[in-house]
């Protein structure tokens, strides 16, 4: 047994698995590729494995994933192989549309190599880094030769951050006639209702209809906007008429498909699914829903292989884990899973589930300090807590995360620690995660990633007093790192320096029980002088703070200096 043993990890070393993978890629087998890839992973760590499960998700075309490896990899690799990453990561957001990151990682990997290679300037990124203009002054006429991109461009980077106000503000300025009025009318009109006016939305929607002719994608959106105020005949017509169509179009076919499940049509959404999947076979969004649908349909067997696909690709995303279960119960014919059917279509937990884990975690944050850190200790509350911390809910998230604070516990930070990993966790939970480790004293480095960018910084140690002005210090510096982190910008020896040399000549003025932390961080971050926090103003509006507040501090910290 243990040579056997001895074998198995003999096997799964990675240059071992590096000639098998190779060969399940050529050969098109990307999904057993990964999973050797990550199962190597399990048993030996190696930096050369982390790079191929990352272009192994690059192949599939799943860039988040891809991402989620290369930051991985940059928060472990020595500077001088971080070229790879840079580069991969910047081919990636391109894919992804995301401009920012994309130049961000050009400029990472020029200023570290020199160069970027051909083949990915060939690939039209080159042309995409140039940072558009808008216009001083437009001829509108004739408007048909108008260009408003720039508009349409901004509108739709609004749009992927939720900001629907803003999103319809520059929208609204497009003029009709123009070439991007069309394409403006279907933003504009989602961006209506997901602000909460359907109504608003049901009217573009029909002039656009005017300005474009009948489509399967404004027939669907009709119908769902239809479905939300509880219209059910009109909804019920328009997704009649989108299904008429029959059009074979891969967008089409896409809307036709989530309108379907919105329906409850499973049959319907299953044909659709079948035809996007041969488009996106390895999209584990995409073999979710299919799955879901399979199993409202009763089959079975069919469900849990494409699950299985799915939970290979991406085994974090643990509900698939229960579904796989239930379709092998299922299929068994036992009853336990029955009460779960129909399933809804999301991606987490059946409702149930979801509402009784939502329960278990509400009143997490809430504990005193000794209940929170036993729950956190508790094996069986491990996967209950990583999931709620990742949950795609803000709000749990966040619950989660303060409730991990105050358990100050070593597996809590640890997840905090994680979390700080995750594009789709809010930057603004992960600056006060940030403080609280600086505040509980963390030295060695901290990598995150903010606004899909990749951050490693390591803060410098401080010393104060034990008493409540030393405590008032370590917040407010605790605070202008996080502040620094949050705008990547490392503050280094700079910001312990002057937080210090700021203490030492204040700490004992009667004047400074009028100063709050944020006020103090003020001075720092001023005294600092890093951009873009350079002003009063600026430095007010990040801290939340009153400039004539920062004016006097500021003032203080001056003549104590003349003394």
């Amino acid at each position: 047994m243990e040579t056997k043993e001895k074998t198995f990890q003999f096997n799964l070393l990675a240059k071992t698995v590096k000639p098998i993978v190779d060969k399940k890629v050529e050969g098109g087998d990307l999904t057993g590729a990964l999973s050797l890839l990550r199962t190597s992973l399990e048993k030996d760590f190696s930096l050369e494995t982390i790079k191929d499960i990352a272009l192994t998700y690059s192949e599939m075309e799943q860039y988040e994933l891809s991402n989620k490896y290369w930051h991985k990899y940059l928060s472990l690799a020595p500077k001088s192989m971080c070229g790879i990453a840079y580069e991969e990561l910047l081919m990636n957001h391109f894919c992804l549309e995301n401009r920012t990151a994309t130049v961000h990682y050009f400029m990472q990997k020029i200023e570290l190599d020199g160069f970027v290679s051909d083949a990915v300037l060939d690939s039209g990124i080159k042309d995409a880094l140039e940072e558009p203009k808008k216009p001083i002054f437009r001829l509108l006429k004739p408007v048909e030769k108008a260009d408003f991109s720039y508009e349409l461009s901004e509108a739709r980077r609004e749009f992927s951050r939720g900001r629907y106000e803003k999103t319809i503000e520059l929208l609204t300025q497009i003029p009709k006639g123009c070439p991007q009025y069309i394409d403006s009318l279907e933003d504009l009109s989602l961006a209506y209702y997901l602000q909460g006016d359907a109504e608003k939305g049901i009217s573009i929607q029909r002039e656009l209809i005017k300005e474009k002719g009948e489509n399967v994608i404004s027939f669907c959106h009709l119908s769902g906007m239809y479905k939300t105020l509880k219209k059910e005949d009109k909804s019920l017509y328009y997704y009649n008429r989108a299904k008429e169509m029959q059009s074979t179009d891969p967008e089409d076919v896409y809307r036709l498909a989530f309108i379907a499940f919105e329906r409850e049509d499973g049959a319907f959404a299953i044909e659709c699914m079948e035809k996007i999947i041969l488009e996106r076979a390895y999209d584990v969004n995409m073999l979710y829903f299919y799955g879901l649908a399979l199993i409202n349909c009763n089959r079975y067997e069919d469900a849990e292989r494409v699950l299985k696909k799915a939970y290979r690709i991406n085994p974090d995303e643990r509900s698939l884990a229960f579904y796989i279960r239930l379709c092998d119960s299922l299929k068994k014919g036992e009853t336990e899973y029955k009460k779960y059917l129909p399933l809804r279509y999301y991606l987490d937990y059946p409702e149930s589930i979801y509402a009784e884990r939502i329960k278990r975690l509400s009143a997490f944050d809430s504990k005193d300090k000794k209940a929170i850190s036993n729950f956190v200790k508790s094996p069986k509350n491990k996967e209950l807590l990583e999931w709620g911390l990742n949950s795609k809910n803000q709000s749990l998230n966040e619950a989660v995360a303060y409730g991990l604070m105050r358990a100050e516990t070593l597996i809590g930070d640890k997840m905090l620690i994680e979390c700080l990993m995750r594009s789709d966790i809010s930057d603004h939970l992960k600056r006060t995660i940030i403080y609280y480790l600086v505040c509980k004293g963390r030295k060695t480095k901290i990598n995150t990633v903010m606004g899909n960018i990749f951050f490693s910084f390591k803060p410098r140690p401080v010393s104060f007093e034990q008493d409540e002005m030393g405590e008032k210090f370590l917040v407010s510096y605790a605070m202008c790192v996080s502040t620094y982190a949050l705008l990547r910008v490392d503050g280094g020896d700079r910001l312990s320096k002057q937080t210090m040399a700021i203490y030492t000549l204040l700490k004992d003025r009667k004047e400074m029980i009028d100063f709050a932390p944020e006020e103090i961080s003020a001075l720092i971050t001023y005294k600092c002088n890093l951009a873009p926090l350079e002003s009063v103003k600026s430095i007010a509006l990040v801290y939340n703070t009153e400039e004539e507040k920062i004016n006097q501090i500021i003032k203080l910290y001056k003549e104590c200096s003349y003394d």
